[in-house]
């Protein structure tokens, strides 16, 4: 089977930069994937932030060009993963898959301190108007999906944990929202794979664990939000261990994943952990 002989991914979207960094910060998360097929290349772009414009420019900064972007893919439909998609889309200007799973075309809200509004900042039908406006075919799937020569996505997940805060809005009812409306994206590496993801909320190991199945293989490397900013430290280190029994080797947390549960998984994982950062680019092969 053909696969990616090589995977470069850059950081177009973290919540930290650092310090002299010249990159853009946002609460968000977004990663551009370039996959080297021995010499034929294709480029995805997973998630795009909460606003258009560091996205952009994070772009330039990499020398990268939108033009290539072959396919979209969003992880959920949260503002802080689809928030920037439109404005890329008006630089990509040509046709490309918006792979997303079917929430995207629900209103999402979260009550804990307050109602919020805590989908992509359109009404979810005008949202998708508005991507079809932009040479955007949105392709809204729930199950594994093959995007390319071994590259999935993990299609969403059931009976994740209960959550008494955030809500679809449907008809005029509250439907509980589950969390379990997430896709990650899993790349068959040869020996091992690569998983990605945008938040995790249906749980990393559960995420690997499946990714594992698909590709028949077992996940080396992990590298996205982990979602673990409210998790007890018990649980984090739980999670981790998990996660090494699963056989991952190196894991990049960003985004969600919280400052006290990436020391953790940095004291558990040692130099095996690096924390993400918007404007870091990281190869794997």
């Amino acid at each position: 089977m053909n696969i990616p002989s090589r995977v470069t991914v850059y950081v177009l979207a973290d919540d930290l930069a650092g310090l002299n960094n010249p990159f853009i910060a946002q609460h968000g998360a977004s990663y551009w994937l370039s996959l080297d097929y021995r010499g034929k290349k294709i480029s995805i772009l997973f998630d795009t932030g909460a606003y258009p414009g560091p996205i952009v420019e994070n772009i330039t900064r990499f020398g990268l060009d939108p033009h290539t972007i072959d396919y979209v893919i969003l992880s959920h439909n949260h503002y802080d993963h689809t928030g920037g998609l439109l404005g890329v889309l008006e630089r990509i200007d040509h046709v490309v898959p918006v792979i997303a799973p079917s929430s995207l075309a629900r209103t999402s809200i979260n009550v804990g301190r307050r109602l919020r509004i805590i989908n992509a900042p359109y009404f979810p039908a005008k949202f998708l108007d508005e991507i079809i406006a932009r040479k955007g075919y949105p392709l809204l799937i729930d199950e594994p999906v093959k995007i390319a020569d071994g590259v999935w996505t993990t299609g969403v997940f059931d009976h994740c944990s209960v959550n008494n805060e955030s809500f679809f809005i449907d008809n005029g009812r509250l439907v509980p929202d589950m969390l379990c409306d997430e896709i990650a994206l899993v790349i068959d590496l040869g020996e091992h794979g690569l998983v990605v993801t945008g938040c995790a909320h249906p749980g990393i190991d559960r995420i690997v664990e499946k990714a594992s199945t698909i590709i028949g293989k077992r996940i080396k490397y992990v590298l996205g939000g982990l979602h673990m900013v409210d998790l007890e430290e018990h649980r984090v280190r739980e999670t981790a261990e998990k996660l090494m029994k699963h056989g991952v080797e190196k894991i990049y947390p960003g985004h969600c994943t919280g400052l006290e549960a990436e020391y953790i998984l940095k004291k558990t994982y040692g130099e095996n952990c690096q924390v993400l950062r918007v404007g870091m680019n990281i190869t794997f092969s």
